[in-house]
């Protein structure tokens, strides 16, 4: 027990009733400890020339709580702090997409909420509180102890891509090709070892397929997953295939030795095009390029056209092929006007 101005207090916190050098009122009733409006108050009366600054500062410091059960100076600092970092005026926003960010720069590994918080430089409680609001909102998902991006990201990207030129042009070309207008044909980008589809034209066949925007396939056994593939860098491509000993097979005819998907995309780099010989779905032919010169932030289009294995000929794939040439165009190009093909 210490004296302070005749009253008594003890070593670990305030009397109640207590007014300390104009601080405020004693703490609320919920957790004993002092308001951040009190402390606020008191702060103010600091500045404007408090003779008692010892006693102020050990009440801020010792026995201060905001409402929050945060130390009031501690959250003072993460406020200044979060202005200091130009998150802005709403710090839990800009941290939100922090994380999203970092998923996506992972490549599919998943992190845990200690691995982002040290990566992004925030608390561990309100990084783990954050990765819980946005997988509570499907944004993202937990997976092999940590967190992935979620599905509803694409959803949320296909919104958007819904008015982005580029996808635009791929539905107005598609229509206008006499082939390929016939067939089904998709828009897709490379997700380490998965494709994933952005688009989807529906021409007259009777087929409807099951791959559908947001949907992802292994690539390898995939036209344009083996489209995109064979544009990465050796090094990276080493990278993803680092570990795997044998890949997944969707049909009999998927391929599944690393060797052999080296030897299938040198032959796509040499031939400028690639096909899925019923890899994915038994009796289904697809046959995808690469569109020049577009990109979704950092990753490469490649579109495909898909048929049945019976209908589609090699005079019928040819004449697809210099269609699918003249959609990729429209694409990386989309004031290219007119219907036209090779």
């Amino acid at each position: 027990m210490t004296s302070e101005g005749g009253r008594q207090r003890r070593a670990g916190g305030p009397v109640r009733g207590e007014s300390a050098a104009g601080v405020g009122k004693a703490s609320d009733a919920r957790d004993g400890g002092w308001t951040s409006e009190a402390v606020r108050g008191g702060l103010g009366r600091l500045r404007a020339g408090s003779n008692n600054i010892s006693s102020i500062m050990d009440h801020v410091q010792l026995f201060g709580r905001a409402e929050d059960d945060m130390p009031v100076t501690r959250r003072i600092d993460d406020e200044q702090g979060a202005e200091a970092r130009g998150e802005g005026p709403v710090p839990a926003v800009t941290r939100a997409a922090a994380i999203l960010g970092a998923l996506a720069a992972a490549g599919g590994v998943p992190l845990s909420s200690s691995e982002l918080s040290r990566q992004l430089g925030l608390p561990k409680s309100s990084t783990a509180n954050l990765c819980q609001a946005l997988e509570a909102e499907r944004l993202i998902v937990r997976r092999d102890g940590g967190y992935a991006l979620g599905r509803r990201l694409v959803e949320l990207g296909g919104a958007y891509l819904s008015s982005v030129d580029q996808v635009r042009a791929f539905y107005d070309a598609c229509r206008e090709q006499p082939h390929l207008s016939q067939q089904t044909a998709r828009v897709a980008v490379l997700d380490g070892m998965d494709v994933l589809y952005l688009a989807r034209y529906d021409g007259m066949q009777p087929i409807r397929l099951t791959a559908n925007i947001g949907d992802r396939f292994p690539a390898h056994c995939t036209a344009t997953g083996k489209t995109l593939l064979a544009m990465l860098d050796a090094a990276v491509l080493d990278e993803r295939l680092r570990g795997r000993a044998r890949l997944v097979q969707l049909t009999d005819r998927s391929i599944a030795d690393p060797g052999a998907l080296r030897a299938e995309l040198e032959r796509v780099r040499g031939d400028g095009y690639a096909m899925d010989d019923e890899e994915t779905t038994p009796g289904v032919t697809c046959v995808a390029i690469a569109v020049p010169g577009s990109r979704t932030d950092s990753d490469p289009f490649a579109i495909s056209i898909t048929s049945m294995t019976s209908q589609l000929t090699p005079e019928l794939t040819v004449r697809l092929l210099g269609e699918l040439r003249v959609v990729a165009e429209r694409m990386s190009n989309p004031l290219i006007a007119g219907p036209r093909s090779r």
